[in-house]
């Protein structure tokens, strides 16, 4: 599976959060969908920046698969500093997405995510 079809699905799910057909699948909330967008667009992304990284001969290994969200992060940081805060903010917000139950999700924060993902693509090539 190629890291992009993460970014797909995340976009086709969040374009479909408020149409009244999908809004009855997630009981007229559409917070689940966007979290989920957002979740998978930053796991896209993250795959994306690991094997731009891997051209430069970075490689994880099996032991760091664990930490990988830091040690990506981290080894970016070497090369663009401003495109690992950028990572590190959309991760953030992830987080925020799938643990923080409590605090509201939607559209705009997925605009957010969008963003930082528009960003870090231009800034890698990605």
């Amino acid at each position: 599976m190629h890291p992009k079809e993460f970014e797909r699905f995340a976009r086709g799910l969040a374009k479909n959060c408020n149409k009244r057909n999908f809004r009855k699948l997630i009981r007229s909330n559409p917070s689940a969908c966007y979290r989920t967008a957002i979740s998978r667009l930053y796991y896209g992304i993250l795959h994306q920046v690991k094997e731009r990284l891997s051209k430069r001969g970075f490689s994880l290994k099996e032991r760091e698969i664990g930490r990988i969200h830091l040690i990506v992060r981290n080894r970016l940081a070497e090369i663009d500093p401003e495109a690992a805060k950028t990572l590190k903010r959309l991760h953030e917000l992830r987080k925020e997405a799938d643990y923080e139950l409590d605090t509201p999700i939607g559209y705009p924060e997925w605009k957010k995510a969008l963003w930082y993902a528009k960003i870090l693509k231009r800034r890698l090539g990605l």
